[in-house]
């Protein structure tokens, strides 16, 4: 399953995608954040999100620095590790970004 979570654009503020739901068992994600154009610098955070309470719960964050590339990973046969988490994606997920200065970015999860 593919999501969009945020498409590409220049942002100047926080951004946070819709929760996304996924109604079969899948056990992993790979996010995809395509950064091209960093200014002051980007934290990407994958949250779960009880969907009766509305409680979030962080699952795996990034600081990013530099335009390119960054692959976040969670999924409970991975090795924890700098952007990957050992953990199960849980039924209800969404990512926030939060930046300083004019960013271009966008994420993608490939939920496996």
């Amino acid at each position: 399953m593919y999501v969009n979570a945020l498409p590409l654009e220049v942002r100047t503020s926080s951004a946070t995608s819709r929760d996304i739901r996924v109604w079969d068992k899948h056990e992993a994600a790979h996010f995809v954040v395509d950064h091209p154009n960093i200014g002051g610098g980007i934290t990407v955070v994958v949250f779960g999100k009880d969907p009766t309470s509305g409680f979030r719960y962080p699952l795996l964050s990034s600081n990013i620095v530099s335009s390119g590339h960054t692959v976040m990973k969670i999924g409970p046969d991975y090795t924890a590790a700098t952007n990957i988490a050992k953990d199960y994606i849980p039924y209800n997920f969404f990512v926030e970004v939060t930046g300083s200065g004019t960013n271009a970015y966008s994420v993608s999860a490939s939920i496996i």
